[in-house]
């Protein structure tokens, strides 16, 4: 029942009067964080109890190596056999001791490093779990607990089941062959690493193909999570330990907003007033002689869009054989002069007009003749055919009357000299040109010729668009030529026409079909051919839809990146094309970070620096850096695994409160290490210049310093005398 983890004891005792009964009982418990106590003197006023002095210093304690047993045969007594460890130590590689669901993992991506480490059969590594209640303010254990505080052990707590060299053979892996960005060579630094000079970076391991990566073991059940460390061991010899923490990044994705560069409208085009004949032909009702006026303009309906004068007009009618002439000619007169009544509504001028009136005999016998049914009738002479029509067949050969009942209209016009038949006249043009096109054996120099005017003549449809003369979708129905591939300009202004006025072009087939293999083949067999408004204007709609897909590939970024290298002299020789450019080029480095290389950081942590760089120098470059996106900036170098370049483009801002409570936990570093006690120093001055509520909070939380920078004695007691009510994971204790 007694526990001799418990500290303390309390009883209660009840007296049953009329049952004449006694009850007692005793409680015993454990206090979290309390290793003192004062009995109470009413209830033991006996007692001569008096509680321990606690230990406060390491005054006093010896700092030697004690003789004790260590989980799985470890050792501490024979240190000459780390000599081989310590020498490795010195040209240390990245490595990374993780914790996914209670496994401890190790990745150290240069393997090369643990093949040393592990050369004998008792050489391994093991995880160390620390808790954290040997820390915790006034606990006398921090002092007196054998441990590498005091010198007296090489642990501080305890030590999962060592892998062993053999066992540790099994974290070979081959590592995926990645292709490394090739990043614009020409803009914002690209291919210097000034960045990093200015920032002296961390040794990057030049990693072969292969990189070591192993479970050391899982969380005890029961076991309360602490600070874990790497131990190596040689010849079972508890050699060294790497500390390890992390450290909190993130990602953010500013963008900027390139502009599509307009393509050009510089065509000039002289237009003159057009002359043509309009000839067409109306069928009429029997024995009608009105019109309405949309029965008419149907057969004008090629010239309704310009603007245009009529010059003279000739209508000759005719009517069917079977009719008295005279009555004959008065119907067709009627009808031929209410035609021409509508037609010419709108005309001011007085014109020169024909009227013709005919009975239609040659076309009733050329329709009768070689019909046998009614062949016979075209040896009758025309008074003794009228009878037979009228008295005997009028009725079966009213097919045959109805064709002849009709006007051929001859309408001479001029197309005005007017914007408004602009759009007349390109199309009677562009239909010249691309009919001639189609002649056969057209030598090439011809085609060249015809297909350079046809391109001259597409630009101007756009113009006009742009003039908002014509709709998109007057562009968009535009039919050009089998051929028109042939001529790069012109490919250039259908792809991109169909982009700008995608909505109209979504109607023409051709344009939904081919534009994607069109632009594809331009970029692979005819690149120096191509314009920098067309390559730029790619690149820019490439980017524009990569940026709203879920999911993007290095390829598809890398394939922007290669059209923008054929765009240096743009960059150099155009300020506007320079500006959009460079904001291309930070869409695509937001691009990576956030949607290629964000699952695999420690791979690709070193194009992902690149990425960051060329972001920092945009910013500099246009002298837009704040404290701000310096900050955001050093996130990403931190979720890159670039703590160092972070901590350096922060220092300019180190007299603000919230960017020293970030870098400074990155500054952190055990107090074993080489050069830490300027560290030390610095955290320890630092709540007189910080204030305590901001310097007590960079301890403790998630990727803040790390308990185990208590290891350092100083800053423990400073910590302990400021912070027990001002940092929040104590206050989460106690409560």
């Amino acid at each position: 029942m007694i526990n001799p983890d418990y500290q303390i004891t309390a009883i209660s005792i009840a007296f049953d009067k009329q049952g004449k009964k006694m009850y007692f009982c005793q409680k015993f418990a454990q206090v979290q964080f309390q290793y003192a106590f004062q009995e109470t003197q009413n209830m033991f006023p006996y007692s001569t109890y008096s509680p321990p002095d606690l230990t406060t210093s390491f005054n006093g304690l010896p700092s030697v190596l004690t003789s004790h047993d260590h989980e799985w045969k470890l050792r501490h007594d024979k240190q000459d056999k780390c000599t081989r460890c310590i020498e490795l130590l010195e040209d240390k590689p990245i490595m990374t001791l993780r914790k996914e669901k209670n496994n401890y993992i190790l990745r150290v991506e240069n393997s090369d490093y643990i093949k040393n480490v592990i050369e004998y059969k008792w050489d391994g590594l093991a995880v160390e779990i620390v808790p954290f209640e040997d820390y915790m303010c006034n606990n006398p254990e921090y002092y007196t607990k054998p441990s590498r505080r005091n010198g007296q052990c090489r642990l501080n707590g305890q030590v999962l089941k060592p892998l062993y060299r053999d066992d540790l053979l099994k974290g070979y892996k081959k590592r995926k062959k990645a292709k490394d960005v090739k990043f614009v060579s020409y803009i914002l630094k690209s291919d210097s690493i000034s960045f990093f000079h200015r920032f002296s970076r961390y040794k990057v391991d030049r990693f072969t193909s292969e990189y070591f990566e192993i479970r050391l073991g899982k969380l005890p059940k029961g076991a309360a999570s602490g600070a874990h460390n790497l131990v190596y061991i040689q010849d079972k010899q508890i050699c060294h330990i790497d500390y390890y923490t992390g450290y909190c990044g993130n990602v953010y994705e500013p963008r900027e907003t390139p502009e599509f560069i307009m393509l050009d409208t510089n065509f000039h085009r002289d237009f003159s007033p057009y002359h043509d004949l309009l000839t067409f032909e109306i069928p009429f009702k029997k024995n009608k002689s009105t019109f309405t006026i949309g029965e008419i303009d149907s057969y004008m309906e090629i010239i309704s869009n310009t603007q245009h004068t009529f010059d003279s007009i000739s209508i000759k009618a005719f009517a069917s054989v079977e009719g008295d002439s005279i009555s004959n000619d008065i119907l067709q007169r009627k009808r031929a002069k209410n035609i021409s009544k509508i037609i010419l509504r709108d005309q001011l001028k007085s014109i020169e007009t024909t009227i013709e009136t005919s009975t239609a005999w040659d076309q009733f016998y050329s329709q009768i003749g070689p019909n046998p049914k009614w062949k016979f009738l075209a040896s009758l002479d025309r008074n003794e055919l009228k009878d037979k029509i009228n008295n005997e067949y009028s009725k079966e050969l009213e097919p045959i009357l109805a064709k002849e009942r009709k006007a051929t209209v001859k309408l001479h016009y001029t197309v005005d000299l007017d914007k408004k038949n602009f759009f007349f006249s390109l199309n009677r043009d562009f239909q010249a040109y691309t009919d001639s096109l189609k002649a056969p054996g057209l030598h090439v120099t011809r085609t060249h010729y015809l297909l350079n005017a046809i391109n001259d003549l597409y630009g101007y449809y756009y113009k006009l668009v742009i003039e908002e003369i014509i709709t998109p979708a007057d562009l968009a129905a535009v039919t050009l030529p089998n051929s028109f591939e042939a001529n790069t300009p012109l490919t250039e202004k259908f792809i991109q026409y169909g982009y700008i006025y995608n909505e109209a072009f979504k109607k023409n087939t051709t344009w939904v079909s081919q534009h994607q293999s069109l632009s594809k083949n331009l970029f692979q067999n005819r690149q120096k051919q191509l314009s920098y408004t067309f390559i730029y204007n790619s690149c820019f709609l490439s980017s524009q839809k990569l940026m709203l897909q879920a999911n993007v590939t290095q390829d598809e970024v890398q394939a922007i990146l290669d059209q923008l290298e054929l765009l240096e002299k743009l960059y150099k020789t155009s300020p506007s094309g320079r500006l959009n450019i460079e904001k291309l080029m930070l869409n695509m480095n937001m691009l990576l970070l956030n949607k290629v290389f964000v699952n695999e950081p420690e791979g690709k942590s070193e194009d992902a620096q690149k990425c960051i760089e060329q972001l920092y120098d945009y910013y500099e470059e246009k002298g837009t850096i704040t404290d701000s996106i310096a900050f955001e900036l050093a996130n990403m170098f931190v979720y890159y695994e670039d703590v160092n370049s972070a901590v350096q483009i922060l220092k300019p801002y180190l007299d603000l409160d919230y960017v020293r409570a970030y870098v400074y936990p990155m500054y952190y570093r055990h107090p074993t290490s080489e050069g830490a006690d300027i560290v030390y120093n610095k955290l320890t001055e630092l709540p007189d210049i910080m204030g305590i509520t901001s310097w007590c909070s960079m301890f403790l939380n998630e990727c803040k310093i790390p308990f185990q920078a208590f290891d350092h004695e100083k800053l423990r007691d400073i910590f302990c005398k400021k912070c027990m009510m001002e940092n929040a994971y104590i206050k989460s204790l106690r409560e």
